[in-house]
C-alpha cells in the first residue's frame, strides 16, 4: 500500500478554481473545469490511495494542500488559510503579497524531507531496462518511482523527428529534463516499465535513470522551474497536470486504470 503524507498541488499552474461553499464554517472548494467533481476525486485519491499513518498508527487521508498565489482572483483570498477540511479533503492556501506559490511549496517541500528520517534522494540504476525489470518486480505494496534524466541528443537521422516526438511525450524535449515515472497503480507500473524500457532503446547515455526508492510527497505542477527545483535533492514524486487528471479519473474508475498522456512538454 502507498504511504505518501501529503499531496501538493501548484493550483494556478493547474489553472484550478476556488471557491467557499455556503456553510458554516465556509467550506473551502478546488475546482476545475477540466475534471468534474475534483474535491470528491482527490478526497478519493488522498483515501484510497494516498493513506498514511494517523496518531497511535490508525490510518488516516494523507494531506492534500492547494497553494494558490495570493494575486489569484484579484487577490480577493490574500494571505488566507483554511486547514480544517473534512478528512480528505484538499486545505487551501493563498500566499500573502511578499511570497509566490512555488517558494511555499518548495517550504513545504523541505519541511517533510526535515521531518522524515528515511527519506533519500534517488540512486542510481545501470540503465533503463533495469528500471524496468525493477518496476515489473514489484511486490504489493512497494511503489518506486523511476527518475528519468535527459543527458544527450539521440543518434542518427533517420530516424531522429520520431524519437523526438517520443522523448516530448515523456516530459524530455530538452538535454537535463527530467521526468517521473510512477507506479503507484498497476496500469501506471505497466506504462511505466513500457517508457522506461522504450527510453533505453534510444542509445547509451541518452538517458540516466535513478530509483526513488520511498517517495514522501507528490508535487502536481506544470511549471518547469518548480519542478526542477523539486526534483533537485527531495524524495518527492513530480506529476504532471496530465499525469495527475488522468490518475484520478482512474481511482474513481471512470478511464479504467488507462495511463497517463504526458504533453506539457517540460
Amino acid at each position: 500500500m502507498v504511504r505518501l503524507g501529503s499531496l501538493l498541488l501548484d493550483a494556478c499552474n493547474l489553472q484550478l478554481g476556488f471557491e467557499l461553499a455556503a456553510t458554516a464554517p465556509p467550506r473551502p472548494i478546488v475546482t476545475s473545469l477540466l475534471v468534474d467533481d475534483l474535491p470528491e476525486k482527490l478526497a478519493s485519491l488522498s483515501r484510497l490511495v494516498l493513506p498514511s499513518l494517523g496518531a497511535g498508527g490508525l490510518e488516516a487521508a494523507a494531506t492534500t494542500t492547494a497553494v494558490f498565489d495570493g494575486a489569484a482572483f484579484h487577490s480577493a483570498f490574500e494571505g488566507g488559510r483554511w486547514d480544517d477540511t473534512a478528512e480528505g479533503f484538499a486545505r487551501v492556501h493563498f500566499t500573502d503579497v511578499h511570497e509566490k506559490a512555488d517558494d511555499r511549496l518548495m517550504r513545504m517541500i523541505d519541511d517533510l524531507a526535515a521531518a522524515d528520517d528515511e527519506a533519500s534522494p534517488a540512486s542510481p540504476l545501470r540503465h533503463g531496462a533495469e528500471a524496468a525489470e525493477l518496476l515489473e518486480a514489484c511486490g504489493e505494496g512497494a511503489c518506486p518511482v523511476i527518475v528519468a534524466t535527459r543527458q544527450r541528443a539521440v543518434p542518427g537521422k533517420a530516424e531522429r523527428q520520431r524519437r523526438e516526438a517520443f522523448l516530448k511525450a515523456c516530459g524530455l524535449p530538452r538535454l537535463g529534463d527530467t521526468a517521473h515515472l510512477p507506479s503507484f497503480t498497476p496500469a501506471q507500473r505497466e506504462r511505466s516499465a513500457n517508457l522506461a524500457r522504450g527510453l533505453h532503446k534510444l542509445g547509451p547515455g541518452v538517458i540516466s535513470f535513478r530509483l526513488l526508492e520511498r517517495p514522501n510527497a507528490i508535487l502536481a505542477t506544470d511549471d518547469r522551474g518548480l519542478r526542477r527545483r523539486a526534483m533537485a535533492n527531495s524524495p518527492v514524486v513530480v506529476l504532471g497536470r496530465s499525469q495527475l487528471f488522468n490518475w484520478l479519473e482512474a481511482t474513481t474508475g471512470e478511464k479504467g486504470g488507462e495511463g497517463w498522456e504526458n504533453t506539457d512538454g517540460v
